[in-house]
């Protein structure tokens, strides 16, 4: 909602979203604001998925 739109104007990247179901399978949303696409990423890889994403 606002949160995203706020973090997109500013240029942010990706946000990452940690809802209720999220946590409870150790997993994270990860969306990329630059192109809209959004995936469950496992909590433990998310650093090494941002890594491949901001080098593309």
């Amino acid at each position: 909602g606002k949160q995203l739109q706020q973090a997109d104007k500013q240029k942010i990247p990706f946000c990452i979203i940690i809802g209720s179901e999220e946590a409870a399978a150790n997993m994270c949303s990860l969306k990329d604001l630059r192109t809209g696409e959004q995936m469950k990423v496992p909590i433990a890889g998310l650093a090494g998925v941002l890594k491949q994403r901001l080098v593309q």
